[in-house]
């Protein structure tokens, strides 16, 4: 959930879930916390149409969802700068469902998470596939493709068991089209 109290001071925080993972609620229950209450994706979007300052067509757009999620990847994909900080936090946040403690991999199933609906959720259009081609890219790895073709300028390629885990596949359940990056 995060640190949203300071001092001893109470403090309010937002968590999402899926529902495969409600039973975090029962963890945070038993370490003390409360008061909590459940928001529905429906009433959510209701209080956000309420608040001051929406915009008269947000309010009346039909499919508020729909519409803020292409707005939001739309504004993504225009810009470069956003588009890097969503494809970082996408990896890190990747790489964090994996490092959960022990107790609660029960809870957050890393096996059963869809790498694009995952990026999807950081307002992504790229498949994970992509991002992850562009973030090697960036950190000035090659890949097998961009080596046969000649286009390595003397870049280093990353190997198995080279950089991070044991390859694309195995981190983000890629298949066939991740192998070839390995």
């Amino acid at each position: 959930v995060g640190r949203t109290a300071r001092i001893g001071r109470a403090g309010d925080s937002l968590i999402f879930l899926r529902p495969s993972e409600l039973s975090f609620l029962d963890i945070l229950k038993s370490k003390g916390l409360q008061n909590m209450r459940k928001l529905e994706a429906d009433q959510l979007h209701s209080e956000l149409l309420r608040a001051r300052g929406t915009p008269d067509e947000l309010r009346r757009a039909r499919d508020v969802p729909s519409l803020l999620t292409a707005s939001l990847k739309n504004r993504v994909e225009s810009q470069e700068a956003l588009r890097a900080l969503a494809r970082a936090a996408f990896m890190a946040a990747n790489r964090a469902y994996r490092t959960f403690p022990r107790e609660l991999r029960t809870v957050f199933r890393y096996e059963e998470l869809h790498p694009g609906h995952f990026a999807s959720s950081f307002a992504i259009r790229e498949s994970p596939t992509q991002i992850i081609q562009e973030e090697r890219r960036a950190a000035g790895f090659v890949t097998k493709q961009e080596a046969r073709q000649g286009r390595d300028r003397g870049r280093p390629r990353l190997r198995k068991g080279v950089g991070q885990g044991e390859g694309v596949s195995q981190r983000m359940g890629g298949g066939a089209k991740a192998k070839a990056l390995q």
